[in-house]
């Protein structure tokens, strides 16, 4: 049996899962990677939850996957990452924390949206 791979999944990507989009639920269903997630991109799934059942949905789509949690160290990349790069592109918080996690845990991150990452040199994205 084959070790499956470690991946952070962005937030958009699960999104867009939840939403039905096919090529995001093959991403996510790929038997090649163990799909982690970061507390923000927890965060923002329960934010785009407006009902129970949504909620419920998503609570029982999370079981599957492990999780990576925001550490100070966390923090400290993604305050550092902001540095390096506010002045050249659009920042987005939720992004900068998801990549610094990626960039701490040493975990590739895949995405529906490279281009939210792709100037960020040190990162490997799928």
């Amino acid at each position: 049996m084959e070790k499956k791979r470690k991946v952070l999944a962005d937030s958009n990507l699960l999104i867009d899962a939840f939403r039905g989009k096919i090529s995001a639920k093959k991403k996510l269903e790929n038997n090649e990677f163990l799909i982690v997630l970061s507390d923000i991109t927890l965060m923002e799934l329960y934010a785009g939850c407006n009902s129970i059942e949504k909620r419920t949905r998503l609570e029982e789509q999370l079981k599957y996957y492990a999780t990576a949690p925001i550490t100070n160290i966390v923090a400290e990349k993604a305050i550092s990452l902001i540095k390096r790069y506010v002045k050249n592109y659009q920042i987005h918080i939720p992004d900068i924390i998801i990549a610094a996690t990626s960039l701490h845990y040493g975990l590739p991150l895949i995405t529906s949206n490279k281009r939210d990452f792709e100037y960020i040199k040190e990162i490997i994205l799928i």
